[in-house]
């Protein structure tokens, strides 16, 4: 994923059309469609980690919740737009997490509420996010 959003054409125009929607329009870049990719390619591999997710977790009434959450943790820890900040806030998450879960189950959740409150705290933006100009 990675590789693909920063080292291909396709990835610059993904790139440029979030920054700068109208200019890509101007370059005559069919900006709708590649948005329509990107949403296509998120929603497949939704479907492939939960389709690989599902027999080793489980499902039950609340999980959508609770996964929904830890994703947005992750992804406003790692720093909004960061692909390299996104995967190291999910190992850091899932190291608490698990940290926690083993010596105090209950405050599982909380330690990762408590882990974001601080990061955004010391760094505003995120552990790898760029500051906005």
């Amino acid at each position: 994923m990675w590789y693909l959003l920063e080292r291909t054409k396709w990835g610059a125009y993904v790139r440029a059309g979030v920054d700068d929607l109208e200019m890509v329009q101007c370059l005559g870049i069919n900006a709708r469609r590649i948005f329509a990719v990107v949403f296509a390619l998120g929603a497949f591999l939704s479907g492939l980690g939960g389709a690989l997710g599902t027999p080793v977790t489980g499902v039950a009434p609340g999980t959508d919740v609770q996964l929904l959450l830890m994703a947005l943790i992750v992804v406003v820890l790692g720093g909004l737009g960061s692909v390299t900040g996104a995967i190291i806030a999910s190992i850091v998450v899932a190291l608490v997490d698990t940290m926690v879960r083993t010596f105090w189950p209950e405050a599982s959740f909380f330690a990762v509420w408590a882990l974001a409150a601080f990061v955004l705290i010391v760094r505003p933006q995120g552990l790898l996010g760029r500051t906005a100009w």
